[in-house]
């Protein structure tokens, strides 16, 4: 294989847990990755003990593998797997992600044009080629509805509906700045990443990437949305695997955020969005008790929901 200039010297960190069937797709992609880009795989395994780590040595035996000995979080294996390679450029990739050799040029090309910008995110598709959110303006009261409550599934529903006619009349197709990327598929540059800390260790799942993009924001950095640029996210592939709990986590994490970036004004004000939805999901789920439905999965969502409202009442840590 030829060499490659220093720009494309490509570092892929990718983060296992409970992942040995979607590695079974994203590894052989990357052979193609290979092609085009000098690359290194870091693939740091959480403790999965599904078999994940000994198909990923299987499928990619070039990699890096490493193992730790339980799940350290997405953050923490993340930086792991960074700080054991060398390229210029990070490429942190869920085993659940995809993307080609052309999707990935335009990322780094975009990185590259922009010498102020830290990180270069692409559109986000599912399996049947529907495009969901992947880059975000700062959290607030209003987006959280959006984002995060009980109409956000229907919200994104509804912009992947309009998505792919918008896309072929040439609306949203620009490269424009975020506040932050979403880190199932992003290329960052590793001297901003390095200099912003890395992913904040203090979140065990999610909001990690919101808070390295309000990181590299307070350094003079940008983000950038690169819609042009197409990747295959199958979305949620772990996180399905303990519903109850992930959700717990994602609004503990969303409380963390608050706390570590913006304060007590932006907690009350976010907090009172979140406890109107959790108190609108306990709503429905009683109606749904009462009618007979789903009696086992309404109880598990019961607790989650309260245990919501207890991270948002409080008034100390999460």
């Amino acid at each position: 294989m030829a060499a490659k200039p220093e720009d494309e010297l490509i570092a892929v960190a990718m983060v296992s847990w409970r992942s040995r069937d979607a590695l079974r797709e994203s590894l052989p992609a990357l052979e193609a990755l290979r092609e085009s880009f000098s690359l290194e795989l870091a693939l740091v395994d959480n403790a999965s003990g599904d078999g994940s780590l000994e198909e990923a040595q299987r499928l990619a035996p070039w990699a890096r593998l490493l193992a730790n000995p339980q799940n350290a979080g997405f953050a923490r294996a993340s930086n792991q797997a960074a700080a054991v390679t060398r390229a210029p450029w990070l490429l942190f990739l869920n085993p659940d992600a995809r993307i080609a050799p052309g999707d990935l040029r335009r990322l780094l090309e975009a990185l590259v044009a922009r010498p102020q910008a830290a990180a270069a995110g692409p559109s986000l598709f599912d399996r049947r080629g529907r495009l969901w959110p992947s880059a975000y303006a700062d959290i607030n009261a209003l987006n959280y509805w959006t984002c995060f409550s009980l109409i956000a599934p229907l919200w994104r529903g509804w912009r992947a509906w309009v998505a792919g006619p918008l896309r072929k009349l040439g609306v949203g197709r620009r490269t424009r700045r975020a506040d932050w990327l979403m880190g199932a598929c992003l290329l960052v540059r590793r001297s901003a990443f390095e200099q912003a800390g890395g992913f904040p260790e203090a979140y065990h799942l999610y909001c990690e990437d919101a808070e390295l993009g309000w990181r590299l924001r307070q350094f003079g950095w940008e983000s950038l949305y690169v819609p042009e640029a197409r990747a295959v996210h199958t979305q949620g592939h772990s996180s399905a695997q303990a519903k109850a709990q992930t959700r717990a986590a994602l609004f503990r994490s969303l409380r963390l955020y608050g706390q570590r970036c913006r304060g007590e004004a932006w907690i009350r004000s976010v907090g009172r969005s979140a406890r109107l939805d959790m108190r609108l999901r306990l709503a429905i789920v009683t109606v749904l008790e009462w009618i007979g439905l789903c009696q086992g999965a309404l109880a598990e969502r019961r607790a989650a929901f309260r245990e919501i409202l207890e991270i948002w009442a409080a008034r100390g840590g999460p």
